[in-house]
């Protein structure tokens, strides 16, 4: 070998392991507000009818639920007042999400 090249085994680069789909969809199934909404009576809570009641869009709903992002802090106190889930409920059930999921 060449002085300063470097052996095949001290190139492997490590890469990223992409989220395995089980893992993310269980972390995704626990989301407090997921459950919340699941837990109603079948004619109770859409994305829709939640996100009305909370003045945001259904899209913000679904971007929560689904851990893309976490609500702000004024639609935390709405959420706490309305179905009970804390900000802290919240936090505890986005530290589990999967590393390999975080962006």
């Amino acid at each position: 070998m060449a002085p300063g090249s470097i052996s095949a085994d001290e190139a492997i680069v490590a890469k990223r392991r992409k989220p395995d789909a089980d893992e993310l969809a269980v972390w995704q199934a626990e989301n407090p507000l997921r459950r919340w909404r699941e837990a109603q009576p079948p004619e109770g809570w859409t994305r829709s009818l939640l996100a009305r009641q909370l003045d945001v869009s259904h899209t913000a709903v679904a971007t929560w639920e689904n851990g893309t992002r976490l609500p702000v802090v004024d639609a935390f106190a709405k959420i706490e007042k309305l179905t009970g889930i804390s900000a802290t409920q919240w936090m505890e059930w986005h530290t589990r999400k999967p590393l390999e999921a975080r962006a």
